[in-house]
């Protein structure tokens, strides 16, 4: 029986897939439990070079682009950054390297003048408690890194000049089990 590679899925699926455990590399569900994928009812394999197609209150399609990536806030860079090495500009340039190279692997070049989503998944500590991870899952990430910080994270490094975005409909930071950005544009 032959797999089908392209499989396009709702956003809504896509969640109950995250929720059921995680994506490995070459885009298989790998499940943090033991139910049988049979169980799930949904597909077994998500590429995520593709894009989610959604359909939206207004019936217009929203395009969502899932980055496996943990969010990271753009420092407040000082112009001795160009010699001196900080752990905090080093880790924002990679982060910067890493989402333009999964965004070139979708097909996204730059991000349009109206943004209709940006969630930011911002992942929960390995010290918290299992409780504690159940009961904070998805609810608002109200710590720092700041949410303004984290958009201009993602415009800097998907965008050459930022300044045509005129508007971002839904912009919100959750905490999450693992650390990903989600634009729907």
């Amino acid at each position: 029986m032959s797999e089908n590679k392209n499989i396009i899925i709702s956003a809504n699926d896509f969640n109950k897939l995250k929720e059921k455990g995680t994506f490995n590399k070459k885009g298989r569900l790998v499940l943090d439990n033991e139910i049988p994928l049979a169980e799930l009812n949904m597909p077994t394999k998500f590429d995520k070079k593709k894009e989610v197609v959604k359909n939206d209150s207004s019936s217009d399609g929203i395009k969502i682009y899932y980055f496996d990536i943990n969010p990271c806030a753009k420092p407040r860079m000082t112009s001795s950054d160009r010699w001196k090495k900080r752990k905090v500009t080093d880790k924002y340039w990679k982060f910067k390297d890493e989402l333009r190279k999964q965004a070139k692997e979708m097909g996204l070049v730059s991000l349009p003048i109206v943004i209709k989503l940006m969630e930011f998944g911002i992942k929960m500590p390995d010290s918290w408690s299992e409780k504690k991870k159940q009961k904070m899952d998805l609810q608002y990430h109200t710590q720092r890194p700041d949410l303004d910080n984290c958009e201009k994270s993602v415009h800097d490094s998907l965008c050459d000049e930022d300044s045509h975005i005129a508007e971002i409909r839904l912009a919100k930071k959750i905490w999450s089990r693992k650390g990903y950005i989600k634009i729907g544009i």
